[in-house]
């Protein structure tokens, strides 16, 4: 879930699969616990190694509080068709 508080800030690097596994399933729960997303865009483009999406959402809090976020996702696959690399960006932008 975004958070507000600023530009800037990096994430910290997550490494290996159980840390994958781990970070998507915290996020999975706080993203059940918004009463509400929304997505006024949601671009996707693949080819054989890597695929993007580029995104806008709307996040609404229970308290109602929203947060809007642009972001963009690169997947890097290898021969096998594996996610080898993620790397995303987020921007939180005004209401």
């Amino acid at each position: 879930m975004p958070t507000s508080g600023g530009c800037c800030r990096a994430s910290p690097l997550i490494e290996g699969t159980d840390a994958a596994v781990a970070a998507c399933n915290a996020s999975a729960v706080e993203i059940a616990q918004l009463a509400s997303t929304e997505f006024s865009r949601f671009v996707s483009v693949a080819g054989d190694r890597v695929a993007a999406v580029d995104a806008v959402g709307r996040y609404v809090s229970p308290d109602g509080s929203v947060s809007v976020v642009s972001s963009a996702d690169i997947y890097e696959f290898d021969d096998d068709g594996l996610v080898t690399t993620i790397t995303s960006y987020a921007v939180e932008l005004n209401n």
